[in-house]
């Protein structure tokens, strides 16, 4: 119960760049202004993965796929869990997805109702649910340890990780591979996130209005491992997990309280300044902060990616936290990564990750630097 977790690989793609290193290269006072427009749809272009699956495979896949497959390659190779003679029995899987595979499904359905159940084609049955990755990235690495797929809309990204840190602290894996993917290229999707985003009476969420962002498609995925192995086979630690909390908030009465306590559940050094990477978009969010100074020692800075990165669903918060990390294994990481309007000079090397569902859910994620 008392393992130190760490994450040893780290991997994601997005519309600002198809490694973690071109996503970080690109500031949010360059790119974060037309992430405000609702409407707008940020894409990944120009990715094809070559080198991680061929055209045949990618002809039966959703982009979520493809995009989570990516990104995992890119997290496997940086930690080089698998160079080792591990038990791939011992290692598991842990995916969050909120979209599914709409894109590969879409023109399926429309060519079964407008053809025939022949025009449908086989690989429907397996490309558009939201475990289709966790099911793609066992066969593609023979990963057969204790995995799940997370579906809890925004918070599904952050469940993945937090849910795998659990996992092997209570020794039911030795090594996790986690993250999330969302594809955008679905017509019928992109038609109902426009409708979402219109003002409708009794539409609120329990935490109040939200704020809509650019809705944005990518991948993001991590690699856990307990501390002491990672550090006796010589991988780079990009930093620690070093608290998880996750809250169900079912009535507007108890919003702050649910949001205070989540956060606090979630610190583990309350002594130390933190970079508290919030979900900006919700008004209650906003308010909570204030019920939370009140509670803790140390001061918290807040910021928010939502402009930078856009709306990403599930990958939102698994993108902060795998940009967070980037920057901790230096040491440190500063607000102006996440949030145009953040502080150049301050310096965190302790992070808080946090996302909120409209549903209800809330989850916080703290990171820090080792």
């Amino acid at each position: 119960m008392n393992k130190r977790v760490v994450i040893t690989g780290v991997g994601a793609l997005s519309a600002l760049g198809h490694t973690i290193d071109s996503i970080c290269a690109n500031s949010p006072e360059q790119n974060g202004i037309h992430r405000r427009d609702p409407s707008a749809y940020l894409r990944v272009a120009d990715f094809d993965g070559a080198g991680v699956i061929n055209g045949r495979l990618k002809r039966k896949l959703d982009n979520f796929t493809f995009y989570g497959l990516c990104a995992a390659d890119m997290a496997l190779k940086t930690s080089r869990v698998l160079d080792n003679d591990i038990d791939l029995s011992r290692i598991g899987i842990f995916v969050g997805n909120c979209l599914g595979g709409w894109g590969f499904a879409e023109p399926k359905i429309k060519s079964l109702h407008t053809e025939s159940v022949e025009a449908m084609g086989p690989y429907v049955a397996t490309a558009w649910f939201p475990a289709a990755l966790q099911g793609q990235i066992s066969l593609q690495y023979g990963l057969k340890g204790y995995s799940k797929t997370f579906s809890a809309s925004n918070v599904a990204g952050l469940q993945a990780i937090g849910y795998g840190v659990e996992a092997i602290q209570h020794g039911r894996a030795d090594v996790i591979l986690c993250g999330a993917s969302e594809d955008l290229s679905s017509s019928y999707i992109r038609a109902i996130l426009d409708r979402s985003i219109e003002p409708c009476e009794g539409k609120t969420s329990v935490f109040g209005d939200e704020t809509p962002t650019a809705f944005s498609e990518g991948a993001a995925f991590l690699v856990l491992e307990e501390y002491e192995s990672a550090k006796e086979r010589g991988a780079t630690i990009y930093c620690e997990v070093s608290g998880f909390a996750d809250h169900f908030c079912a009535d507007g009465k108890d919003v702050n309280f649910v949001l205070k306590n989540n956060a606090l559940n979630a610190i583990s050094h309350p002594d130390s300044p933190y970079l508290f990477l919030t979900d900006a978009a919700f008004e209650a969010e906003t308010e909570s902060m204030n019920c939370l100074h009140n509670d803790i020692r140390a001061p918290l800075y807040i910021a928010s990616g939502r402009e930078h990165f856009g709306n990403m669903f599930a990958v939102s918060g698994v993108m902060e936290t795998a940009c967070a990390a980037q920057d901790l294994s230096h040491g440190a990481t500063h607000p102006q990564r996440f949030d145009a309007c953040g502080d150049l000079s301050l310096s965190f090397n302790k992070v808080l990750v946090r996302r909120i569902s409209k549903q209800g859910s809330v989850s916080t994620l703290s990171l820090a630097s080792v």
